[in-house]
C-alpha cells in the first residue's frame, strides 16, 4: 500500500480503517462470479469488465462501497456496461499481481480477454467517476486524461494537482525518470508556491517518490540529496520551522528516523529547536518511551487544542469517515495519554484520559487507554 503516516495531523486513514473495519457488503451490480467467469458472460454479452480491487482496511474503498456505488446514474452505467466484480486483493494475490495492483482502490476496465483499456486508482465521487470512466471507454487513457487536466486547470492549485497525478500515471505507465521529474518539480517549486499542499507536500508526495525508488534509483538519490540540503538548513540556529519539517519527513521516508532522534539529541537543553523536533517526532519518540523529551516538546494546553482537533473532525456526512475520524482520535488521546503518564505528570495524565473517556467510553477505546497506560507503567490510572 502507498500510503504512510507522517505527523500527528497526518495520520494514514488506511492503517486505522485495518481496526474494527465492517467487511464491505457489495453493491447490486457486482456480480459473485470467478474472473474467468466473468469474462466469458462479458464476451457474450459485448460488455466490459470492470474490476473494484479493495481491501478490508482500505478507507477510500469503503468510501466508494458508501457513495459512489451507491448512486443510481452510477448503477445504471455500470448495469448496463460491464461485468463487475469487487475482489479482495489480499483474498485474489494472483490477480492483484497478473494486474500489478498496489494501491487501493483500484478501478480496471478490461477486454473480455482480459485486456486493460484503463484503469482508476483511488476514490472517486459519483460525477467524476462517471466522467473518467466514459473517457476511458473512449479510448482516452488515464494517462492523456492527466496531461489533459494540466492544459485545462483553472488556477494555481488544481495544475499543481494535475502535475502530481500525472506523475502518478507516469510512474504507473512505467516512465520512472518522466515521473521523477514531475514529482520533484511538485516538491521543489509546485506545492511550495500553494500553501494548501503542505502536508500532502512532505507526506504523500515524498511517498510517491519513495516508491518509485524501489525502480528507479534516482528517486532515492533525489530525496537523500534533498534529506543533505534540509539538514544543513536546520543545522543553522535561525533554522524555521519549515526545515525542521522538512528534514523529519525526508528521514521518515528514507527510513532513517534514527538519524532525525541523532539530530534532536544532538542540541543542548533549552535550545528552542530541540523542543520543535520533539514535537515532530512524536512518533519515533513515543516508540522509545523517551517520554520525558515529548512531554518537553508539548505543554498540556497544546496537547489538548491538539485533542479538541482530533475529536471535532468533520465527517461531510460520511459513515466511513466518521468512522475513521473516532479511530484517529482514540489513537490520538492515546498517544498523549502514555506520554504525560509515562513522564510522571499523573494529574495531566488523569485529565486527559476524562476527556477522552468522555469523548468515547467504548469498551474498545478504554481497552486501547489501558494498554497505552501500561505501557507508561501506570495501569492503575484506568483498572479493569
Amino acid at each position: 500500500m502507498k500510503l504512510v503516516s507522517f505527523l500527528p495531523l497526518l495520520v494514514s486513514m488506511t492503517t486505522l480503517a485495518a481496526r474494527s473495519a465492517p467487511d464491505p457488503v457489495p453493491a447490486k451490480f457486482f456480480v459473485n462470479a470467478p474472473f474467468g467467469a466473468a469474462c466469458e458472460t462479458a464476451a457474450a454479452e459485448h460488455k466490459i469488465v470492470f474490476i473494484d480491487f479493495y481491501t478490508t482496511w482500505c478507507g477510500p474503498c469503503k468510501m466508494l462501497d458508501e457513495s459512489t456505488w451507491t448512486d443510481p446514474t452510477v448503477v445504471a452505467l455500470l448495469t448496463e456496461k460491464t461485468v463487475a466484480l469487487k475482489i479482495d486483493a489480499e483474498k485474489e494475490r494472483a490477480l492483484a499481481k497478473r494486474y500489478k495492483v498496489d494501491s487501493y482502490p483500484t478501478l480496471l476496465l478490461l477486454k473480455p480477454d482480459g485486456t486493460e483499456i484503463d484503469r482508476l486508482v483511488g476514490y472517486r465521487e459519483a460525477a467524476k467517476f462517471i466522467e473518467e470512466f466514459n473517457a476511458g471507454l473512449a479510448g482516452k487513457s488515464a494517462l492523456a486524461r492527466a496531461r489533459e487536466a494540466i492544459v485545462n486547470a483553472p488556477n494555481e492549485h488544481d495544475r499543481v494537482q494535475a502535475r502530481y497525478r500525472l506523475g502518478d500515471e507516469l510512474a504507473r505507465a512505467g516512465q520512472p525518470a518522466a515521473a521523477l521529474a514531475e514529482y520533484l518539480w511538485c516538491y521543489d517549486e509546485g506545492m511550495v508556491s500553494v500553501p494548501s499542499f503542505a502536508g500532502v507536500r512532505l507526506s504523500y508526495l515524498l511517498t510517491s517518490i519513495a516508491n518509485l525508488g524501489e525502480q528507479h534509483p534516482a528517486a532515492r538519490g533525489a530525496l537523500l540529496e534533498r534529506r543533505d540540503a534540509a539538514l544543513a538548513r536546520a543545522q543553522q540556529s535561525n533554522a524555521p520551522l519549515k526545515s525542521l519539517m522538512e528534514l523529519v519527513a525526508l528521514n521518515r521516508v528514507l527510513g532513517s528516523s534514527a538519524e532525525s532522534l541523532k539530530f534532536h539529541d544532538s542540541l543542548p537543553a533549552g535550545n528552542p529547536r530541540k523542543a520543535q523536533l520533539a514535537s515532530l517526532l512524536f512518533e519515533p519518540l513515543l516508540a522509545e518511551r523517551r517520554y520525558r523529551d515529548l512531554v518537553a516538546g508539548m505543554s498540556f494546553a497544546e496537547a489538548s487544542k491538539r485533542l479538541e482537533g482530533y475529536a471535532n473532525l468533520p465527517s461531510n456526512g460520511s459513515t466511513e469517515i466518521a468512522r475513521l475520524n473516532r479511530l484517529l482520535a482514540q489513537k490520538t488521546f492515546g498517544n498523549f495519554i502514555e506520554a504525560f503518564a509515562g513522564a510522571g505528570d499523573l494529574e495531566h495524565a488523569r485529565m486527559l484520559l476524562d476527556r477522552a473517556v468522555a469523548f468515547d467510553g467504548s469498551a474498545e477505546a478504554k481497552q486501547l487507554y489501558r494498554e497505552r497506560l501500561s505501557r507508561a507503567g501506570h495501569p492503575e490510572l484506568l483498572p479493569e
